[in-house]
């Protein structure tokens, strides 16, 4: 669920003419989904506010750099290496901070998955020698994808109940991307939202639905194995970019699909 609700709401936010400002719609809309849940949830406790407060920068920074790769560079390309990087990167925080290990068929499977989504976008070892700018703001969003992974397992794992924590995230998720919005675009913004607005309210009930179910799952089992399935996303996003944004998907990426599930269920299974 999570994973399908992700690629939809980043195929319309690549989509988007102003993609700053149609983010920032996106997290309003997420706010006005959570906001009527505040009376029948407890505040977080104090630990958990404490994460939620350090991954509004993280947040911040994440979403800035993933609007530079979508600038960059073609979806297709850069969606499945800021995804595919991302397990490898929360299992190695998940690692140091929650103690959690992997059995070697399940490093096989993070391994084949993380592998697989870089054949997605093309990434060979010249590449990877001189990448293009758009692939270094991917390849800075995965990192980031990581480090708020991690801090908001550990949020959500010291607040116990994960439902006043998620109603809160998205509250205040947006804010950094929404004062960065209003200083660039200033007096401009209202005239270039309001187009926008019918889209944004998809996109961002997609967004509801993609990380809220995210967080949840990061409070029932590891982050090694929630992040990965959550990458299934790179499958979506290159059907909905096939669809949407005409971009070829073709046998090779429906092999890798296939290889892909191959290595998700090892993690999974193992």
């Amino acid at each position: 669920m999570s994973a399908a609700g992700h690629a939809a709401s980043n195929v319309l936010v690549k989509a988007s003419g102003d993609r700053m400002v149609f983010r920032t719609c996106l997290n309003l809309v997420t706010a006005l989904w959570a906001l009527p849940f505040v009376p029948f949830v407890a505040l977080p406790n104090r630990e958990a506010f404490t994460h939620l407060l350090i991954g509004i920068p993280i947040h911040w920074a994440y979403q800035m750099a993933m609007l530079q790769a979508f600038n960059r560079g073609d979806f297709g390309q850069v969606y499945p290496v800021m995804r595919g990087l991302a397990p490898a990167l929360a299992a190695m925080g998940a690692f140091f901070v929650f103690g959690e290990m992997l059995n070697w068929l399940q490093l096989v499977g993070l391994l084949i998955a993380c592998a697989t989504v870089a054949a997605f976008a093309g990434l060979r070892v010249k590449a990877l020698l001189k990448p293009d700018p758009a692939i270094l703001w991917a390849v800075l969003t995965a990192i980031l994808i990581g480090l708020y992974t991690t801090n908001d397992a550990a949020g959500i794992r010291a607040n116990g109940d994960p439902w006043p924590y998620v109603v809160w995230f998205f509250i205040l998720e947006g804010f950094g991307l929404g004062l960065t919005t209003l200083w660039v675009r200033r007096a401009g913004i209202i005239a270039i939202a309001k187009p926008m607005m019918g889209q944004a309210f998809i996109a961002g009930t997609f967004g509801v639905v993609s990380f809220g179910a995210a967080l949840v799952a990061l409070s029932m089992a590891p982050v090694a194995i929630v992040t990965a399935l959550r990458e299934t996303s790179v499958i979506f996003g290159a059907i909905f970019a096939a669809w949407f944004l005409k971009e070829g998907f073709g046998p090779k990426r429906i092999m890798l699909s296939i290889v892909l599930v191959g290595g998700l269920a090892l993690l999974k299974l193992a």
